[in-house]
């Protein structure tokens, strides 16, 4: 199966928007587990590797990127917020 790389990377990272939305005040860790994130990363890309991990790597993110993405999200809501 062959994916679109770039597409699978912007829609990962739209679904790690998706949890920041819904997990405002949560750190990574729980919003991840609570929110099911890695199946959806899997989900995203097909199943193409066996975990989630190799699939972001797969795309061209990483772990650090996930979660900058995150918390640079929740920080936008914040401020939002705070208008």
């Amino acid at each position: 199966m062959s994916i679109d790389r770039r597409t699978a990377k912007q829609k990962i990272l739209a679904t790690v928007r998706e949890m920041a939305r819904e997990f405002p005040d949560a750190d990574y860790c729980f919003a991840r587990e609570r929110f099911g994130l890695l199946g959806k990363i899997r989900a995203v890309t097909g199943n193409i590797m066996p975990t989630a991990c190799q699939c972001w790597e797969h795309v061209g993110l990483d772990r650090s990127g996930l979660v900058d993405e995150f918390e640079f999200t929740q920080q936008d809501i914040a401020a939002a917020v705070q208008k």
